[in-house]
């Protein structure tokens, strides 16, 4: 359980304005996440252990050097 104390000193920062659901879970000082399931950088907002199974499915990794995509668009 978190305290009410704790969660107004959280509110206090503005951590809150630009996160989903008003929490980051990076956000090591205020560890409110005890536990969770799945992968971690899903949580964060980008599910880089699917896009890497997806890349792997279609065989991409060697069709495309991604370093190469630098400087592209500059």
């Amino acid at each position: 359980m978190i305290s009410t104390d704790k969660i107004k000193e959280y509110i206090s920062t503005g951590y809150y304005k630009d996160k989903a659901g008003g929490y980051g879970i990076q956000d090591k000082n205020f560890n409110f996440i005890d536990k969770y399931y799945g992968c971690y950088e899903n949580i964060l907002g980008l599910p880089t252990c699917l896009l890497i199974k997806m890349i792997n499915n279609f065989d991409l990794v060697k069709k495309i050097n991604f370093s190469q995509c630098i400087g592209e668009y500059e």
